[in-house]
């Protein structure tokens, strides 16, 4: 997995299938892996892998887009990945619509901040389809797409990960922004009540692409 953080989406499918064999990368020096068949290793996808061409038969990478620009997704990011995975082997991203549906005030503040700042990053969130579609149709991968419409509250996971992620990035978005950090964590709270009081919801979309044969 690509910018796999703490492991918790790889230590789910480690212990799921237990025959096979996970391998977590990330920027940031992650822990030592307390899983016979993980690994979990530092390193940046922008720069490189220190692994062989046909690695892997399947990777994985979730709200990472948004990280990087474009032209390094489109240049850095889809080249590196190819290389590393086996032919036949398949490419899989998830990534959620910055577009969220039924937001409150403070869900809006919070979420228009985010998009000042994906702009500024060399990414365009309206062109979200459109730009993740591009990636896997110029590199040759024979792909499709999956959306489904989720509600925050309905999940507990993607509560607690709206929370984490904008916790995340809270010294991003002050850059966009004149309040002060106590300000936005009581946003961030009031936010998380609007997730329910609106029902808050999100489209995932995951992307699923096969390295064709040569």
């Amino acid at each position: 997995m690509i910018s796999c953080g703490f492991g918790s989406w790889i230590y789910d499918m480690a212990k799921n299938y237990p025959l096979s064999h996970f391998t977590g990368i990330d920027i940031n020096n992650p822990k030592d892996a307390t899983l016979p068949n993980v690994s979990l290793t530092q390193g940046d996808v922008l720069e490189g892998l220190p692994y062989p061409d046909c690695s892997f038969d399947y990777i994985h990478f979730r709200d990472f887009l948004w990280s990087i620009s474009s032209k390094d997704a489109s240049n850095k990011l889809f080249p590196e990945l190819i290389r590393i995975l086996k032919p036949s082997g398949w490419i899989e991203g998830a990534e959620f619509d910055v577009n969220i549906l039924n937001v409150g005030p403070n869900t809006k503040f919070l979420n228009d901040a985010l998009f000042n700042h994906i702009r500024n990053n060399g990414n365009h969130p309206e062109e979200f389809y459109k730009n993740t579609s591009k990636l896997f149709k110029k590199h040759n991968l024979e792909y499709q797409i999956e959306e489904r419409i989720l509600c925050f509250v309905d999940y507990d996971l993607s509560k607690k990960k709206f929370v984490t992620f904008h916790k995340t990035i809270k010294s991003m978005i002050l850059e966009y922004t004149s309040i002060s950090y106590q300000e936005y964590d009581e946003i961030l709270d009031k936010a998380c009540v609007e997730l329910e009081e609106y029902r808050t919801s999100y489209r995932l979309i995951r992307y699923f692409g096969k390295k064709l044969l040569v």
